[in-house]
């Protein structure tokens, strides 16, 4: 563990070491290690007490063996984090963007039909205006028609109505002033 931290870059300092043994078995291995180790001799832990150590170990958290220091792994994970937030932001915006795009290209679409409806209204308009003209001479000429129709009618009746002994030389019709 400690060749592996060394490796990494996050044990800079020298490392210490913990001997737990039974006395006997201290004794011997203490004076090897003492030789090149700063070495702490510990008796170990009653069997029942170890059992509840490692039972108590075994459901806490952080119970996976790791050789990465915990604020490197906060760390790490932090980053991490960050990254997927980042991402998705990254993801919205692209979609943001794509949107944008397509409205963009929809309304180019309907301005360039809205373009070709005008110019189909542009070239049907003098002919449009041509026909209105000629409805409107026909409505005259049977509006004339009428009216001559109307005339010859009024005419006749006086006609059938006026006593023998008078005698109309002449007939006008005005319109009304306003």
């Amino acid at each position: 563990m400690a060749w592996a931290g060394e490796i990494e870059g996050w044990l800079t300092g020298e490392p210490r070491y913990h001997l737990v043994a039974a006395p006997e078995t201290a004794a011997l291995w203490e004076p090897a290690l003492a030789e090149e180790y700063a070495c702490d001799v510990q008796p170990p832990e009653v069997p029942a007490k170890l059992a509840g150590l490692t039972a108590r170990r075994a459901v806490a958290e952080e119970n996976r063996p790791n050789l990465v220091p915990s604020d490197y792994a906060s760390r790490y994970r932090q980053s991490l984090i960050d990254r997927l937030w980042m991402r998705a932001l990254g993801a919205l915006v692209a979609c943001y963007v794509v949107g944008v795009a397509i409205y963009l290209g929809w309304t180019q679409l309907v301005q360039w039909q809205c373009n070709r409806l005008n110019d189909q209204v542009a070239a049907l308009t003098p002919e449009y205006e041509a026909t209105t003209r000629l409805k409107a001479e026909v409505q005259v000429l049977r509006d004339q028609m009428s009216l001559q129709f109307a005339a010859l009618d009024v005419y006749k009746a006086i006609a059938d109505v006026l006593p023998p002994e008078l005698i109309i030389k002449s007939l006008g019709f005005d319109a009304p002033r306003a």
